[in-house]
């Protein structure tokens, strides 16, 4: 059975609905007064594809950004070890084979997919936690100015959003006092490093400020894994929200309270 709320086209279940993929869009709960029940309902989407109609179950592009960002990492450690760790600690030149350096390009391919994957997750939940109706107030060149939420997606850093106006907005402590922060903003350094390349970085004199040194240092595995963990930490800190990604095989859903069913849904498909 379908029905409309007005903005998304939904699927309801009573009391539970089954998790079959991570990936998903968080199901909401509904406490309707009227019948003294909860309904759990699941965002589904309609997309017209050429002469047909394609229908599934609303996927959460910040979990999708995550298990990519897993994927990748999981095989750039592989290769790693496999490959690059072990000329650790050996002091003599070694000149990789064509084999070799194509598993090393591949390297290179899935820890740039992790870094960037795990940072687009974390800048488009930083959104989503925006509210809708908040305003930034700040001065500019001595002027008030009023910013909507779409001016402060478009204009803000995701840093600055998550110092400034997070906790503004969402009355918290600041993200900045989480354990993962640090290694977070430095994650956040290479991935500015990579979306915004520069001569200089891939230079032979860049010396240590190299993109591929960057890359090949053990640490980076450290700064990536930041990305999850603050993640991680930051749902321990901000309120319940419908947009933050599952996190977790079973998870609470806090209930949105409701008068009446058809005061705000209406039906349009069995």
């Amino acid at each position: 059975m379908y029905y409309y709320n007005g903005t998304n086209q939904i699927t309801v279940k009573m009391n539970t609905h089954t998790l079959f993929d991570k990936r998903q869009k968080k199901p909401i709960v509904y406490r309707v007064a009227e019948y003294n029940e909860d309904y759990t309902v699941q965002q589904i989407d309609t997309f017209k594809f050429g002469k047909s109609s394609l229908r599934f179950i609303t996927p959460n592009f910040i979990s999708l950004n995550m298990n990519s960002h897993e994927r990748a990492l999981k095989n750039a450690k592989e290769i790693y070890q496999q490959l690059v760790k072990p000329k650790q600690k050996e002091n003599q030149l070694f000149e990789f084979s064509e084999q070799e350096t194509v598993l090393l390009y591949d390297y290179f391919e899935y820890i740039q997919t992790a870094i960037i994957s795990i940072t687009t997750a974390i800048e488009a939940l930083t959104n989503a936690l925006i509210p809708e109706d908040y305003i930034l107030k700040e001065k500019d060149k001595g002027e008030d100015k009023e910013l909507n939420k779409g001016e402060i997606e478009r204009t803000k850093g995701t840093i600055v959003k998550l110092k400034k106006i997070i906790p503004d907005a969402l009355s918290i402590s600041s993200p900045t006092k989480l354990k993962s922060w640090t290694k977070f903003t430095q994650l956040i350094d290479l991935r500015n490093d990579l979306i915004h390349l520069k001569s200089f970085t891939l230079s032979p004199s860049a010396g240590d400020r190299h993109i591929v040194t960057a890359l090949l240092d053990e640490k980076v595995f450290n700064k990536i894994n930041a990305g999850s963990l603050f993640i991680g930490e930051l749902a321990r800190l901000v309120p319940f929200h419908n947009e933050y990604p599952i996190l977790h095989n079973t998870e609470k859903l806090i209930p949105i309270k409701i008068e009446k069913w058809y005061g705000t849904f209406k039906k349009v498909e069995e």
